[in-house]
């Protein structure tokens, strides 16, 4: 059978024999012509790349904390990125936070980028109040 010596050692060792260091081993099918590979192994799996293919395929948007001049005030950044082509499609900063904004944001951008005429696909962290 096919035991690389990396498993005859140890093998050997637990039945409380020594024949020769893995090393050793090594050496002996080098010089005897044994040390090549003797699996079937398998080519590598070609995957497809995943992510966007192009602009206006998949946009990521968020909305995060700016603090504002005074302690305790928060200012809302509403972000929308394409993730193909990491530009920044639209932006707005609001006093308070809602879904209706980040709706008419994203509608705006959609116009102003001209990806109305296939599906977008938008993604969002699970930030609840804009589910």
């Amino acid at each position: 059978a096919s035991v690389r010596p990396i498993q005859i050692v140890p093998k050997l060792s637990d039945q409380g024999r020594y024949l020769a260091s893995e090393s050793n081993f090594y050496r002996i099918l080098r010089a005897d012509g044994k040390q090549h590979h003797r699996g079937g192994a398998k080519l590598p799996v070609r995957r497809k790349p995943t992510g966007p293919a192009y602009p206006c395929e998949v946009w990521t948007w968020d909305v995060m904390w700016m603090p504002g001049p005074a302690l305790g005030m928060f200012f809302y950044l509403y972000l929308i990125i394409d993730i193909f082509s990491r530009k920044t499609e639209g932006w707005e900063v609001h006093e308070r936070e809602g879904a209706d904004m980040a709706a008419v944001l994203i509608r705006q951008a959609m116009l102003a980028e001209g990806c109305t005429l296939r599906p977008l696909v938008r993604h969002a962290d699970n930030a609840s109040p804009l589910a």
